[in-house]
């Protein structure tokens, strides 16, 4: 400037500043870079329900994400007191023993377990930090993560239970259970098959079943491949009802039903459901013994037996009425009188038999049918009600034969009958000889002669 203030001159001064302008761009691409990468780090833990927290060791202040306030429903970081008055009672000492390791410099803290949030809902979390440490290693913080948990752990609880509940089942049923390798060795079994093989767990798993002897249904040896568990694995398919007899060291003799299913479960290959039926074979040796003892009565006592439904259609008939007369018993299964004997006779059977039906009291009485010749047949009949299956009424009857008789009786009333004549006959006679005699006797004494007869009256 000159002295009357005119400018006469300009001095300029030029600095390089690039490095500053790119220092600033610099920053401003690391901040964004900062916020993306924060975006995307809150994005991630919103998406997998995963929160962080800040413990500052030196102030004990803790810090929360957004996600980790969401995950213990609160609105800000709570104090450290605050934050370990939420953990359940029961887990409370192995946290706080887990996180005083972490923070002494042992291992990292990693541990599922229970809150209690301040609703009182109850979650499962797993929870992790480490150990952060300055340059001269003091430790100044625990960084960790925690995971809401509480969906799976439910899911885990409730499939607990249900094993429980399972293997509670498995236990208490009659049945044996149990579940076979590829190896054909035993890998699992209940109670119930201990019981029923009369072999512990030890000596199953050992295999001392395979040292008895097994039997077909008809008492013949039973070869391993007809077991239900090979069938089942050679067939690829289940195999059910497969009645096996096992003689035991005692000397005594099992029955069992087996099923087998194959399966394709980790080591497991068959499952094998074993029930004894041993008292239900001998209730059916029992009943096949009485049936023959009842056949055997039946068919060898001198009777015709039978036996009809409420309707009067023949059940059974024995082999008598054959015998006796040529007529098939399976001719009457399942026909009514009214089909097998002339209208008169059907209805006098049909009456008797209502007579038994409706009073439910036995009756005897004299009937007759027809034989295959055309004569007539008569029977001494004993019927009685009987009481079937599901309540259902059905009457029974046993027949004899006393045709003859009957004829021998009316023989001997025809022959009483020709007496009574004959004696009518001779009564009179002898009469009418008294008669005569009394007149003579009269006459003689109207002539003064002596009586010539004696008559006793």
């Amino acid at each position: 400037l000159k002295v009357d203030g005119q400018v006469s001159g300009l001095h300029c001064l030029f600095a390089d500043i690039t490095w500053q302008k790119q220092s600033d761009q610099a920053l401003r691409e690391s901040e964004a870079r900062f916020r993306r990468s924060n975006e995307r780090y809150q994005a991630v833990q919103r998406i997998a329900h995963v929160g962080y927290i800040d413990w500052e060791l030196a102030t004990n202040k803790i810090e929360l994400s957004d996600e980790a306030l969401e995950i213990y429903h609160l609105e800000t970081s709570p104090t450290l007191e605050r934050l370990v008055s939420l953990l359940h009672p029961e887990d409370k000492e192995r946290v706080e023993k887990s996180l005083n390791t972490a923070v002494s410099g042992g291992a990292s803290h990693n541990l599922e377990h229970r809150m209690i949030l301040q609703d009182g809902t109850e979650i499962y979390v797993q929870a992790t930090a480490d150990l952060i440490r300055n340059d001269d290693g003091t430790p100044v913080r625990l960084l960790g993560t925690v995971l809401d948990i509480s969906r799976r752990k439910q899911a885990e609880l409730a499939l607990q239970e249900n094993e429980k509940k399972l293997r509670g089942l498995f236990e208490m049923l009659p049945v044996g259970i149990s579940v076979l390798d590829k190896e054909r060795r035993i890998v699992y079994m209940n109670p119930g098959l201990e019981r029923i093989l009369a072999i512990d767990q030890a000596g199953l798993l050992r295999g001392a079943y395979r040292q008895r002897r097994y039997l077909r249904p008809d008492g013949s040896p039973m070869p391993r491949s007809e077991f239900g568990s090979e069938r089942a694995l050679r067939e690829n398919q289940p195999v059910f009802g497969v009645e096996t007899g096992m003689e035991l060291e005692d000397g005594k003799t099992v029955w069992v039903s087996v099923d087998a299913v194959p399966v394709q479960m980790g080591d497991w290959a068959v499952v094998i459901v074993t029930a004894d039926i041993t008292e239900r074979k001998a209730a059916e040796a029992a009943l096949r013994e009485g049936e023959e003892r009842f056949r055997l009565f039946m068919e060898n006592n001198p009777a015709v037996a039978w036996m009809k439904d409420e309707q009067g259609c023949f059940e059974y008939m024995n082999g008598n009425y054959e015998r006796l007369y040529g007529i098939k018993a399976e001719d009457y299964i399942g026909k009514t009188d009214d089909s097998l004997f002339p209208e008169e006779i059907a209805n006098e059977f049909h009456r008797n038999d209502r007579l038994v039906l409706d009073t439910n009291r036995p009756i005897e009485v004299i009937e007759r049918s027809a034989h295959p010749d055309g004569s007539l047949l008569y029977w001494w009949t004993y019927k009685f009600p009987l009481t079937g299956r599901e309540g259902r009424k059905l009457l029974g009857g046993l027949a004899i034969d006393i045709t003859q008789r009957i004829q021998a009786e009316e023989a001997l009333k025809e022959k009483n009958r020709e007496l009574e004549r004959f004696n009518r006959l001779t009564l009179d006679r002898e009469l009418r000889m008294i008669a005569l005699k009394k007149e003579v006797n009269e006459l003689l004494r109207q002539t003064g002669q002596v009586e010539r007869y004696k008559v006793h009256e």
